[in-house]
């Protein structure tokens, strides 16, 4: 069963700049000769406040031909790492400076031989992607592109096409609203413990429990109180559906 959607207005933002170096004059802007510029931009929403959390980007291509001066993956100077952005109170993406985020020189996928992206998402409950691994699949929250949003392919990715030119993708952060809730049943028992539970180290309860009219070796109890909803070393005696727990607080 996929998550139910609960989105709420754009968040943060993240741009990604593509494009070539340009380093000896005679290449035009973009990945290789005649290649205009290329950018992405991610956005992120969600039904979550991103303030004072952080997310990892991880992005990368296989690498195109050596003519191409560009970058196949996105990392940190000198580092294999994917790189780790604030979120500031409004919202935006921020690098280690403070200053908004932008990334330069990726390669778009026509950059020969042409390869799609994958860009990957992890966000954590406090700054400097330390904390809590929010989207991690134990704390009920995925990212989702928005070209991604019903087949739910890829959680937490993007996969596409960097075309030359803008390219702008919209992350949106899912929770499935599945609160906890808590109802109470009260069942009126008495303390039914013979001297002979005594001697075998166990108490016994009357809780008003029958035999199932069509199963007598199954007790049922008002509010639907199951063998499962007892502690462990408690159970129904199969004569009578009282309730006996081994090793309990002798009180007789």
């Amino acid at each position: 069963m996929k998550n139910k959607i609960v989105l709420t207005p754009i968040l943060a933002a993240i741009t990604i700049l593509a494009c070539g170096s340009n380093r000896d004059g005679n290449e035009s802007p973009g990945g290789g000769p005649d290649n205009p510029m290329a950018s992405v931009s991610f956005n992120l929403a969600g039904a979550t406040d991103f303030a004072n959390q952080s997310v990892r980007i991880c992005g990368s291509r296989p690498a195109p031909d050596s003519k191409y001066r560009c970058d196949a993956s996105i990392a940190l100077a000198g580092s294999s790492a994917c790189p780790c952005f604030n979120f500031t109170a409004d919202g935006n993406l921020v690098d280690s400076t403070g200053a908004p985020v932008v990334l330069d020189g990726l390669c778009p996928t026509s950059d020969f031989p042409s390869a799609i992206w994958t860009f990957q998402y992890d966000i954590f409950s406090e700054p400097n992607c330390e904390g809590t691994h929010l989207n991690d699949g134990t704390h009920d929250l995925t990212c989702f592109d928005s070209h991604d949003l019903g087949t739910q392919a890829f959680p937490n990715q993007s996969v596409e096409v960097l075309y030359p030119g803008r390219n702008q993708n919209h992350i949106m952060c899912v929770t499935s609203e599945e609160n906890a809730s808590k109802s109470f049943q009260f069942l009126s028992c008495a303390d039914t413990t013979t001297p002979a539970d005594v001697s075998m180290d166990q108490i016994r309860f009357d809780c008003g429990c029958v035999p199932m009219p069509r199963d007598s070796a199954t007790c049922t109890c008002a509010g639907g109180l199951q063998e499962s909803d007892l502690e462990k070393g408690c159970g129904f005696d199969p004569a009578s559906c009282e309730i006996v727990c081994k090793g309990g607080s002798i009180t007789k």
